[in-house]
């Protein structure tokens, strides 16, 4: 249990800053029923293996890369900042 005191300039730099992404990590596995229940229908999915896809939702500000074997991951953004989002996501895909 360790923490990372910052200076108080710093503390007020960093509240003047703009959260631009958010990546959540959940501790359940979303089955691809429970997430187009909760979501909707992606305007695309990306298959990249078998096993991975990457849900896309441009007027929600989410990318959800789900995997099979578990490890889903949500990918947060303003819808404005979205298009930088999905740049993102895709730097990070194999063969792109």
């Amino acid at each position: 249990t360790w923490r990372f005191e910052l200076s108080e300039p710093s503390v007020r730099e960093a509240n003047e800053q703009r959260v631009r992404y958010l990546v959540y990590m959940p501790v359940v596995n979303y089955e691809s029923d429970v997430i187009e229940a909760r979501f909707g229908l992606p305007a695309e999915i990306i298959k990249t293996h078998e096993q991975l896809s990457w849900w896309l939702y441009p007027e929600k500000g989410l990318i959800i890369m789900q995997d099979q074997q578990g490890g889903d991951v949500f990918y947060y953004s303003a819808p404005s900042d979205y298009a930088a989002l999905k740049e993102r996501a895709k730097a990070s895909l194999p063969n792109e």
